[in-house]
């Protein structure tokens, strides 16, 4: 099946140097939340799908904890959770503390598998 896109105009007051164009959009027919995606690996399967739930659920907690004590989380042929940190921005180091250090966010690092697989997906205009 293909992925469907639309074509969207790219913005030009964001800076002189952009130039006039257009670039695609993907199209997300729905979001599969970790219930649909149970339910899609166990083929629907009631009690096998209960226990991947529960598999999600371990593995989500289990990389939280990860990132909370400074692991970057790899997961083999999908790729790597690392946290990114952020502060005011301070013109000598001893100006800043560490409780004035915060998540900024979670950065997916996509694996060189996962993009090798879908390099062989198609697109069709919506």
């Amino acid at each position: 099946m293909a992925v469907k896109y639309r074509l969207r105009k790219r913005p030009t007051n964001l800076s002189k140097d952009i130039e006039d164009g257009f670039y695609p959009q993907v199209i997300r027919t729905s979001n599969v939340d970790s219930r649909g995606l149970a339910s899609y690996v166990t083929g629907d399967k009631s009690f096998r799908c209960a226990a991947m739930l529960g598999a999600i659920e371990q593995l989500k907690e289990g990389v939280i904890s990860l990132l909370e004590d400074g692991n970057s989380v790899s997961i083999n042929g999908l790729g790597a959770f690392t946290l990114t940190a952020q502060s005011r921005l301070v013109k000598d180091p001893k100006e800043i503390r560490a409780g004035s250090i915060s998540v900024k966010d979670v950065a997916f690092k996509v694996s060189p598998e996962l993009m090798g697989r879908l390099k062989s997906v198609t697109f069709e205009r919506e």
